[in-house]
């Protein structure tokens, strides 16, 4: 195998951890993946199956994160689309809100809707607002 950044063939098959990027808490260390990295350059390469496991892990620990906000901080399907001057339904199509599921409806995080309406995007460091509390993620 060659590397696509320095075309060495110095690579090696690893088993570690590693961190990922995140919309909404920065970076996240994610424990237990093999990779294969580049002994020259340190590039590494991530096999389907792994970068599969990982997408899952980052989403594990992003509904871990929302589900420790505060519920006060979430509103309505109704509320939210009053909002963006939006319809319930074209709201639900939309992404880049954080939303967490209660029961059988979608609640959605006030300051995301609001930053939403401003950018486009409506992402934050959710970790910000829940490091106060000291929030701690097991898995």
């Amino acid at each position: 195998m060659v590397c696509s950044r320095c075309n060495s063939t110095n690579i090696v098959k690893v088993k570690g951890g590693s961190f990922f990027s995140s919309k909404i808490c920065d970076h996240i260390w994610i424990e237990d993946i093999t990779h294969k990295r580049c002994k020259d350059c340190d590039l590494i390469s991530i096999d389907f199956k792994e970068a599969v496991r990982v997408s899952e892990k980052i989403q594990q620990i992003h509904d871990q994160l929302i589900l420790k906000l505060p519920i006060g901080g979430f509103i309505s399907p109704q509320q939210a689309a009053e909002i963006l001057g939006i319809s319930v339904s074209t709201l639900k199509r939309t992404k880049g809100i954080i939303k967490v599921r209660r029961g059988m409806m979608f609640l959605y995080d006030k300051i995301s809707v609001a930053k939403y309406k401003d950018t486009g995007d409506g992402y934050y460091f959710i970790l910000n607002r829940t490091v106060k509390d000291r929030v701690k993620i097991e898995f």
